[in-house]
């Protein structure tokens, strides 16, 4: 995954990570809160990747209470750090799309059916809607379900870029 610093607002700046997660991107995106300017939020445009380190970079994401941004595409891994933004924003092309935890091969098994549960569960205790959740657990991990506007309206999420130097940028 690329990850670029970007001067944001008076509040700090943004961490813009574009393509797929891989194995150490968690230890590239922890080592960026080491600098002495705070990070405020992420600019999100990913397929998903490696779900351990998703779900790393998501945990942190909630953590360090970021705000998170997506710009076109956000699916699987990737959903997993948006859902766990403090605030969530989109632009008006953006998708995000959701699907169930799939073993090395992308088939499902007791470790990947198990694994799915247990997030639905976190995401259930996170507040997060159960038609989101719902749509995680019944889609295949092959196959993916975007999240559509009714969804995205009970995930609180806002259409602008929360991170443009002009709000009206959207």
């Amino acid at each position: 995954m690329e990850i670029s610093r970007i001067a944001g607002c008076a509040g700090g700046d943004v961490l813009r990570l574009r393509g797929d997660i891989k194995a150490g991107d968690y230890v590239k995106f922890r080592s960026y809160f080491a600098d002495q300017r705070r990070i405020v939020g992420l600019d999100l445009d990913s397929p998903g990747g490696s779900l351990p380190e998703g779900f790393r970079i998501a945990i942190l994401t909630r953590q360090k209470r970021l705000s998170t941004y997506v710009t076109k595409e956000c699916d699987s891994a990737c959903a997993f750090v948006f859902l766990m933004g403090r605030k969530r924003y989109v632009s008006k092309q953006a998708r995000i799309g959701v699907h169930a935890v799939g073993n090395d091969d992308g088939s499902e098994d007791r470790g990947s059916i198990r694994d799915t549960i247990q997030f639905a569960r976190l995401f259930a205790t996170l507040g997060i809607p159960s038609s989101t959740i719902g749509k995680m657990v019944a889609t295949p991990p092959r196959r993916i379900t975007y999240l559509d506007q009714s969804d995205l309206a009970s995930l609180k999420v806002i259409t602008r870029d929360p991170f443009a130097r002009d709000p009206s940028d959207g």
